[in-house]
């Protein structure tokens, strides 16, 4: 027995969701390219379908809606991170966010091949991309070797 307007069932296709994320800033809707979201080490592509014109919690809502397998990974009402990715222009490297470790000083530092076996640390500035990528848009240049798997092995070695 089921009363009345209580849920009795939910029927969900893990392929197919609709993602909402908030703004504090009323000006991305007007600005937003495209959008995206990491699910594991994958990146989801969004599609942008509105924003609301009232505010909740002090923040704008924005609807997305993603398609793709690695959805089946992520639970209904599960909290993920989007990335806007707004039609403005950054320059930089772009490289795998795991390249990207901490110093001592907790500054952002990649690990660039300077030798045979030698590496050397370069404090970087890093804007986000997509989840899973950054750019460098500081501290290399161009003809840099930046070690983007076991960085976190060279790390340790100090």
């Amino acid at each position: 027995m089921v009363d009345a307007r209580e849920l009795a069932f939910e029927i969900v296709d893990p392929t197919k969701l609709a993602v909402e994320a908030t703004t504090f800033d009323p000006e991305l809707p007007a600005n937003i390219g495209n959008a995206s979201m990491a699910v594991g080490n994958e990146t989801v592509q969004l599609r942008f379908t509105g924003a609301a014109r009232n505010l909740r919690d002090q923040a704008l809502p924005l609807n997305f809606k993603a398609q793709g397998a690695a959805l089946s990974r992520l639970a209904v009402g599960q909290p993920v991170k989007v990335f806007v990715h707004t039609r403005a222009f950054v320059r930089g490297f772009p490289m795998p966010s795991s390249a990207v470790m901490r110093n001592a000083s907790n500054q952002n530092i990649v690990w660039v091949k300077t030798a045979p076996e030698k590496f050397e640390p370069r404090i970087v500035t890093v804007e986000p991309l997509d989840g899973v990528n950054v750019a460098i848009t500081n501290g290399l240049k161009v003809g840099d070797r930046v070690a983007t798997q076991g960085a976190t092995l060279i790390n340790q070695v100090r």
